[in-house]
């Protein structure tokens, strides 16, 4: 049964001509063609890996990457020097002494504490999916849709936060991530060296808000940086972040990142945090992740331990179930996430980092087209908060939840129930 959908279809007009929407479409399937390459070459992944890595080394104060292989399946990042231990007390960071050039040295130094009978496991990097923008990255858009909110978020809207690398200081003239933000939740969008092009995450956290408030226009939307620039957080650290969100008041949080493990077991940091959560009555959606796989990628896949867990998977423009989305029978639901469009940054991108000959430069009020779950996350946590403002029987996040499946349909092949919200390129 096809996805159906959750809300009124003039909500979402499209302004493109079709000429434009024709050169999106070429767009969105050189998009679709890379995270199917990011997720099966491996020579590929480890190029994109040693472009971000080698980008770093110049701020050594800041989180540096490991890349862990695995047989036959993608390598996992992990922060050099840190690893995670934990007691009765909970989760820490403690820095070991590793050698850069040994990856392997990270696994010695997790297998030593424990050893001494410390809890102990390597401290996983959860990147934006998908090696962040790979050579797919998003793409200019004439698709801008004008604000359907008043300006003054709604008072009996559920707290948002949407946890990701900030948003742009930049001010905006159409209505859009007008949203009060903290100094520290600022999206740098070039520290990577500072070269005057977007590093490789730049832009992210203000697309996800962007649509969390297309779909939920009066909706309140804390914005927190998790992430740097270049799209990195840890384990450690995005438990930080999820402790931050909830003691601020959020209900519902979005994290368009994930990342695999290398014995499919959950990163213990995250996974503890999201169990306090669960105790505070606290939702959290997630993007499934674009490794085309049934894979679990955390912390979606605490869905099968956390009933607060949300994990979104994503489909194509029809509907359909996209070929280049994780999936399994970890995954809550779907909704499209192929060609999404939604408010970006300004600036020139790094067309050496996303192999583009003929990279963009994106001015004020900027809208760009992209794919990835990041992107059918959010229009799932923004349609909980739309339907908990329009029904005030809808009393909790969960509640809200079922309503939403209530509207959606079925699909088979590990992609939960679907709905369809925005429309897709």
């Amino acid at each position: 049964m096809p996805a159906s959908k959750a809300f009124a279809e003039n909500d979402y007009s499209d302004p493109r001509t079709d000429e434009q929407r024709e050169r999106e479409r070429r767009q969105v399937r050189r998009q679709v063609a890379s995270l199917k390459r990011l997720a099966r070459d491996s020579y590929y992944q480890r190029r994109a890996f040693a472009k971000l890595d080698g980008r770093r080394r110049s701020r050594a104060e800041r989180v540096q990457l490991q890349a862990i292989q695995r047989a036959r399946r993608p390598d996992v990042i992990v922060a050099e020097g840190s690893v995670v231990t934990w007691d009765a007390e909970g989760c820490r960071c403690r820095d070991v002494e590793v050698d850069p050039e040994a990856p392997a040295s990270m696994l010695r130094a997790a297998e030593a504490l424990r050893a001494d009978g410390v809890g102990a496991a390597v401290n996983y990097v959860i990147p934006l999916a998908g090696y962040i923008k790979g050579a797919g990255g998003p793409e200019p858009s004439a698709g801008a849709r004008p604000f359907g909110g008043t300006g003054t978020p709604a008072p009996q809207a559920a707290l948002v936060a949407v946890l990701d690398t900030g948003i742009s200081a930049d001010t905006r003239s159409d209505g859009y991530l007008a949203m009060p933000v903290d100094a520290g939740d600022i999206d740098a969008l070039d520290e990577f060296p500072p070269d005057g092009l977007l590093d490789a995450g730049a832009g992210h956290g203000a697309f996800v808000a962007g649509i969390v408030q297309q779909v939920a226009p009066d909706a309140r939307v804390l914005v927190h940086k998790v992430m740097d620039s270049d799209g990195i957080t840890t384990d450690a650290a995005l438990a930080d972040g999820l402790r931050r969100a909830a003691a601020a008041g959020a209900k519902i949080i979005n994290m368009s990142l994930g990342t695999e493990t290398l014995d499919d077991s959950a990163p213990p940091a995250l996974r503890a945090a999201v169990g306090e959560l669960r105790e505070q009555g606290v939702l959290v959606v997630c993007a499934a992740g674009n490794s085309a796989d049934c894979e679990p990628v955390w912390p979606a896949a605490l869905s099968t331990e956390f009933d607060n867990v949300v994990a979104v998977a994503a489909l194509d423009p029809a509907g359909d179930p996209a070929s280049w989305s994780s999936h399994g029978d970890w995954v809550t639901c779907s909704t499209i996430g192929e060609g999404v469009v939604s408010t970006y940054v300004e600036g020139t991108e790094d067309g050496m980092l996303i192999d583009d000959p003929d990279p963009d430069t994106y001015g004020p009020d900027s809208w760009a087209c992209w794919t990835g779950t990041s992107f059918a996350a959010p229009q799932i946590t923004g349609a909980l908060v739309r339907l908990m403002s329009e029904d005030s029987t809808l009393d909790t996040p969960a509640e809200a939840l079922r309503a939403l499946q209530q509207r959606g349909g079925t699909l088979d092949g590990g992609y939960g129930w679907s709905v369809r919200i925005l429309p897709g390129t």
